[in-house]
Formats: structure tokens, sequence, C-alpha cells
């Protein structure tokens, strides 16, 4: 699957903007269908809402379903979106998927999006499972002090607060405690977080990145981890004892 709304269409080279225009959606179908090298995308997402060039999401969304009807695409889904938004798109035509942020520091997800998924038979692809590379067991203080001046996890990006004090400290604590349920499981942190990602009712499958073919080595296990109702009891405790995250 792919993914169209960050688009450089009609803009000055080197530029990027969220942009759900008909026209740019169809400029970014074709070229996925070239780059691909297939006669139709399985599944074409909206990557994010578009509040700059002011199209109605009525109309981005027909423009998806006519590369329906064409043949170009099977399946359709937004990332990013909010229960109004889905509403809206759900009355011209159903939505397949939806691409949350989700993971064990970021949980808004299962107050309201996911529970309308559930309801309306959307799967739910969450992406971001492992917050960034904190969840991956790997980071202490050290090595967050470590990175890179220009790493985003270091800028004034929303999510980069969870590498700052006094979310970090939190996030830490978390991570030990989750180190301790691993151990018990014979598995690790990785492995746990996705598995707790996986174990929410509603979720269909998590997106992980992996920069090497040892890090895809070490995110599979957690699709044959299941958890039980005491080990997500556990996890959740812990969540509420460290205080990390939000939802």
């Amino acid at each position: 699957f792919t993914k169209c709304g960050r688009s450089w269409y009609g803009r000055p080279e080197g530029e990027v903007g969220n942009d759900l225009r008909p026209e740019s959606i169809r400029f970014e179908c074709e070229q996925s269908l070239e780059r691909l090298g297939v006669e139709r995308i399985d599944l074409f997402q909206f990557h994010w809402p578009d509040p700059e060039t002011g199209t109605p999401v009525e109309e981005s969304w027909g423009t998806m379903v006519e590369l329906v009807d064409e043949g170009k695409v099977r399946w359709l889904g937004v990332s990013n979106f909010d229960v109004e938004l889905l509403e809206r798109c759900e009355a011209i035509r159903h939505v397949d998927s939806l691409q949350p942020p989700f993971n064990l520091l970021m949980r808004s997800a299962r107050q309201e999006l996911i529970p309308w998924a559930r309801e309306h038979e959307t799967g739910v692809l969450c992406y971001s499972p492992m917050a960034s590379g904190m969840l991956t067991g790997k980071f202490d203080r050290e090595r967050v002090e470590g990175l890179a001046d220009d790493d985003w996890r270091k800028g004034e990006h929303p999510q980069a607060a969870e590498f700052r004090d006094p979310r970090l400290s939190r996030n830490l604590e978390l991570v030990e405690r989750l180190r301790a349920i691993g151990e018990r499981l014979e598995s690790d942190v990785p492995s746990v977080a996705i598995a707790w990602t996986l174990a929410v009712p509603g979720v269909t499958a998590a997106i992980v990145g992996a920069r090497s073919p040892e890090q895809v080595e070490g995110w599979l296990p957690a699709g044959a981890l299941e958890l039980s109702d005491e080990d997500v009891g556990e996890i959740e405790r812990a969540i509420e004892e460290t205080g990390a995250g939000e939802g």
C-alpha cells in the first residue's frame, strides 16, 4: 500500500505540503503506479488532512472513489484523521482502513478512533508502535544526550517532549517495567510493546520500521507473542504507576 496527500504537485522544486486536491491525488496515484510497476494499488490512503488548499474532504474522497471505479485502486484508507473527518468520508464511501499513531506512550486513539473503526468494520493499521525508538529498550539518558543536533527528537516537534524530562524519566521507568515483563515471558521490550498494541480490540496490524535485516528479525517475535489478560493488566498498571505517555 501507499499514501497520497504529501505532495510536490504544482509546487516549487523541493517544496512539499499537504495537498488533497483532486488533480494532486491523481498525480500521486499515477506516480505510485509507475514507481511500483503495478496496474492497481491494493490500498491507497490519505497521508494527512489538508488544511492548506481549502479542498473539502468530500471532494478529495470522491476522487479516491473514482480511482477505485477506474480500477487503479482496490481499497481506500486515511491516516491521521479524526472522527469528524472519518464520518464525512464514510458518508460517501466506506473507509477501508485507518492509520493512526498508537503505542504505549501515545494511547489516545483507543478513546474514539479505534472504537469508531470497530463499529464501522474499518481496519486499523497503527504506526509508530516503537514510539520513535523509545520503546525499543535501547534508549537511556546517555543515548538520548548523544542524539545528533539535527535529530528531530532534540527539536521542537511535539513528540520530542518524550525525550526530555519530565517525560523522559517516566518513559525510561516504563521501559524497565516492560523489560521485566519481557524477561518473564522470555521476550523483550519491543516485542512486548508491539504485542500490547496488537492486543487492543480493533487493531488490525502494527507498522514497524526497520533500517537493517537484523532489526526486522528483532521485530518478528512480536507477532507470535500473545499477551494474557493478566499480562495486559500488568502493563496497564505500569503505565498508571509510572505516569508515562498520554491517553
